[in-house]
């Protein structure tokens, strides 16, 4: 049975980019391996909480 992949943040620990990746079923897309802003590597990856993907989605797609 699959089991869907949980939420996850990606930061940059130099500029401080944000993403949160919010799978929608039990596939897992391609994760950041840089920051798209400033190029730096390692991003730091740590497991989201449902409260911080609910507010990413909600800001991510209000319109401004």
């Amino acid at each position: 049975m699959p089991v869907a992949a949980r939420s996850v943040i990606h930061q940059c620990p130099a500029c401080g980019w944000r993403q949160t990746i919010a799978p929608l079923g039990d596939v897992v897309f391609a994760e950041p391996s840089a920051c798209p802003a400033c190029g730096h590597r390692p991003l730091v990856r740590q497991p989201a909480s449902l409260l911080h993907t609910l507010l990413d989605c909600l800001l991510e797609h209000h319109p401004s």
